[in-house]
């Protein structure tokens, strides 16, 4: 069993974020072929996975999990690394607020991940 826990800043952008990731993940859900029913399956489990710790951080500031769930989420994390580099990278000078905006998000996945991964 792990335990994350986060102040109360970091678990209100924490939970921004996940509730983000929520209508990506629907559309990757529906637009996956049936015959594809593992990946399907896979999505589904990562849907599943953001409900729950939600739901946990409506409650309080810390997100209790398994051991299993926990690598789920560094692989959630070091996925979103990417896309959160490409946005800070495209996103001009003249919209310094968002991209500051992007920076706290992708500083607090970091912070995250060094913590899930102990």
């Amino acid at each position: 069993m792990a335990m994350l826990q986060m102040n109360e800043a970091e678990a209100a952008e924490t939970r921004e974020m996940l509730k983000a990731v929520i209508k990506p993940l629907e559309r990757q859900i529906a637009a996956v072929d049936l015959g594809r029913r593992d990946f399907r399956q896979f999505l589904k489990h990562r849907r599943a996975l953001v409900d729950d710790w939600l739901k946990q951080l409506e409650k309080s500031t810390n997100l209790e999990m398994t051991d299993e769930d926990a690598k789920e989420g560094v692989a959630m994390l070091k996925d979103a690394i990417v896309p959160l580099e490409r946005s800070i990278a495209a996103t001009d000078l003249g919209h310094r607020d968002y991209r500051e905006f992007l920076k706290k998000r992708r500083s607090l996945v970091d912070v995250l991940l060094k913590r899930l991964e102990k």
